[in-house]
């Protein structure tokens, strides 16, 4: 592996999600910026994009806020230095609806809703028209989804046929169950 690059940074980048699946985080942001160290993202933006994307997801699932959102720039400057060339299969769909979908994880982990939606949106408004029908494994592990107040309306929409006006609020104390 020392002699591959491209196959260094595929297991830096398996590691980092490994970690953050079992809620590892500083172990995913270790394993994202040893992929930054490689050979391959020096010299290919794209890879250079993923580790970077990488690693705002555990620095914001650490609630490390400016680090997150610094290595989210610079993943965003990474892609777009990226050069549209052959690549392998495990990394070649990643691109702008990639980022937009991280950068909604992100938004949505450091509690900012309207950034973390309005990121989702434009990561939908990119997607490929012809999505593969069996993708490799990864792809858009990071799938768009609503934030969180608006998947607590939808759940009180769908149970009582209306939105009441303090949906998606937080509650100030959890609710207490009543003494028997």
């Amino acid at each position: 592996m020392a002699k591959d690059s491209e196959a260094a940074t595929r297991v830096w980048n398996s590691t980092a999600m490994l970690a953050h699946q079992r809620g590892r985080h500083t172990d995913a942001v270790a394993a994202a910026q040893a992929a930054l160290s490689t050979t391959a993202c020096r010299r290919d933006p794209l890879y250079a994009f993923l580790a970077l994307a990488r690693t705002a997801v555990g620095h914001a699932n650490r609630r490390a806020r400016q680090p997150a959102l610094r290595s989210l720039g610079h993943a965003g400057e990474a892609l777009a230095k990226a050069r549209d060339e052959a690549r392998p299969s495990w990394i070649a769909f990643y691109g702008p609806a990639e980022l937009h979908a991280l950068t909604t994880i992100v938004r949505d982990r450091l509690g900012d809703a309207a950034e973390s939606e309005a990121a989702s949106h434009r990561a939908l408004s990119v997607l490929p028209h012809a999505v593969p029908p069996q993708p490799g494994p990864g792809h858009l592990k990071a799938r768009p989804r609503p934030t969180p107040p608006r998947r607590h309306r939808a759940g009180l929409r769908h149970h009582r046929g209306r939105v009441p006006a303090d949906a998606g609020r937080t509650p100030a104390r959890p609710h207490a169950n009543p003494a028997r």
